[in-house]
C-alpha cells in the first residue's frame, strides 16, 4: 500500500478532530447531568430565501460546529442551548458555498439575535446579519 506524507497528514489531523470531540463531549457530560434536551424547532431544515437554517439539536452537531468554526458554541453555550434558554443554527448558502453559525437568546418563547460569525468568531457583514433577522422575525411570526 502506498503512504504519502499528505495522507499521513490528512489522517493525523482526522484523528485530531475526533480525540478533540472526545474530549469536550466527555468534560460536557462531566458539568451537565443530561446532554438531551428538548430542541426548538421541529424540522431538520429551514429553507429562507437562498439560505437554509439547521438548528444544533445535539451535544455532537454543537460539538462538530464548534470545532469546525474554531469557536467557543460547546464549551460557553451549552449549558445555555440545554436550558432552553439559548439556540443555535447552522445557516448556509448552498450556492455560494457560505456558512455561519447563528445564535439566538430565547425570551418569552421568541428568538433575539445574539450573534452570526464565520469561523474564528469573525463577524459577519450586516447585509448576512439582516438576512439572518429576518429569518428570526419570520419564523416567531409562525409561533
Amino acid at each position: 500500500k502506498n503512504i504519502t506524507w499528505n495522507g499521513v497528514f490528512h489522517q493525523a489531523v482526522h484523528w485530531h478532530a475526533k480525540q478533540q470531540k472526545q474530549e469536550v463531549l466527555t468534560q460536557l457530560k462531566r458539568e451537565f447531568a443530561t446532554t438531551v434536551w428538548q430542541p426548538f424547532t421541529t424540522d431538520d431544515k429551514i429553507y429562507f430565501q437562498d439560505w437554509v437554517f439547521e438548528e444544533l439539536k445535539t451535544i455532537d452537531r454543537i460539538i462538530d460546529e464548534s470545532i469546525h468554526f474554531r469557536h467557543c458554541l460547546a464549551s460557553s453555550y451549552s449549558a445555555s442551548i440545554m436550558a432552553g434558554a439559548y439556540v443555535a443554527f447552522h445557516m448556509y448558502h448552498p450556492i455560494l458555498h457560505l456558512s455561519m453559525t447563528l445564535g439566538c437568546y430565547v425570551q418569552n418563547q421568541i428568538l433575539v439575535f445574539d450573534q452570526l460569525e464565520y469561523s474564528n468568531n469573525t463577524q459577519a457583514e450586516i447585509e448576512k446579519v439582516n438576512i439572518a433577522k429576518e429569518f428570526l422575525n419570520g419564523f416567531n411570526s409562525l409561533k
